[in-house]
This record gives structure tokens, C-alpha cells and sequence, in this order.
């Protein structure tokens, strides 16, 4: 499992401890709650543009979400790396992938 994977599922485990997580890369952990959280793989080569994401960015907000780029600026046409988030860990979870973006450079 990828270090920044392991560091949002501890996030998310440090901000939502009864809920489960279904990683596909790592599997799933119990829940001792009602919920179950979803963390989707991080795609490294996709080039994205905005039509792209845009009917997904659409459902995320109104779903009370958060949409940014790494350093959890706000999306332009020329974002290419998008976070996408509940909103509860959004800030935490861009400061992982960005840090771990750098050292991969």
C-alpha cells in the first residue's frame, strides 16, 4: 500500500473512528458503526480537463462536498490533479497528496 493511502485512511480513521473503509488498494477494515467510508484508488496519469469532471464535480457539491487541485486551491481549466472529498477531511487529505506528490519528484 502506497504511504499516501495509508496516511488518508488514517486520517479518516482519526476524524470518523466507527465507520469502516472499503480501499481498493488495501482492502476493507470493519466498522463497529453504520457507515462504510469509500476510497477510491489515486490515479497518477490522467490528463483531465474540466468536461471531464464536471457532471461528477456537480454531484459532489451539491452533496456537500469539496472539489480542489492539491494545494486545495480552486479548480481552473488548467487543474490537472483534482481532490475530491466529504468535506470533513478536505484540507488534511490535499496536504498528504501534495506532500507525497513532491517527494515522488
Amino acid at each position: 500500500m502506497r504511504v499516501a493511502e495509508r496516511a488518508i485512511i488514517d486520517t479518516i480513521r482519526e476524524y470518523f473512528p466507527e465507520d469502516g473503509i472499503l480501499a481498493e488498494e488495501s482492502g476493507e477494515s470493519p466498522s463497529s458503526g453504520a457507515a462504510c467510508r469509500l476510497m477510491d484508488p489515486i490515479r497518477r496519469h490522467l490528463q483531465l480537463d474540466p468536461w471531464d469532471y464536471a457532471a461528477g464535480r456537480l454531484l459532489v457539491e451539491e452533496a456537500g462536498g469539496v472539489l480542489s487541485d492539491l494545494q486545495a486551491a480552486s479548480l481552473s481549466l488548467r487543474t490537472q490533479a483534482i481532490v475530491a472529498s466529504n468535506g470533513h477531511i478536505h484540507f488534511p487529505m490535499c496536504a498528504i497528496l501534495d506532500q507525497s506528490k513532491a517527494e515522488r519528484q
